[in-house]
């Protein structure tokens, strides 16, 4: 199980950022290890793993929040239960957790989306949910 991180008694959760690409595949984002594709069905290798541990990013103290955190922290543990369940039998990666963005670097946490780029790096905007859109 994930554990946000304390220091200064100030929580914070970590990630790993990888791309899911309608196909399924897992990428790394387009500027790190060239894009390359990282099998999501299998325990990724040594190297592999430090490639993917080195796509560490703190994600905004909004995630952190007492009453947001065991939802953050449980909708990570889903997705990567989901579409990369076999990387945690990695040593490296054991008890990581991946934020997996669609190709446009774009997801969704806890109601909120999240987009990641390049020049600005993570953003974040709280999700309104309308009412009368409830099924």
């Amino acid at each position: 199980m994930a554990q946000a991180a304390v220091r200064d008694g100030d929580p914070a959760i970590d990630v790993l950022v990888m791309v899911r690409h309608k196909d399924g595949s897992i990428r790394f984002l387009p500027w790190q290890e060239e894009g390359k594709v990282v099998d999501a069905g299998a325990v990724p290798s040594q190297e592999e793993s430090q490639q993917i541990a080195r796509q560490r990013l703190r994600l905004p103290g909004y995630f952190s929040r007492k009453w947001e955190i065991h939802k953050v922290i449980s909708d990570l543990e889903e997705q990567n239960r989901r579409f990369v369940g076999e990387w945690q039998k990695a040593p490296i990666l054991k008890g990581e957790l991946i934020l997996l963005l669609d190709s446009d670097g774009n997801a969704h946490i806890a109601g909120a989306a999240v987009h990641y780029d390049r020049e600005k790096g993570l953003t974040y905007r709280k999700e309104d949910i309308d009412e009368g859109d409830r099924v």
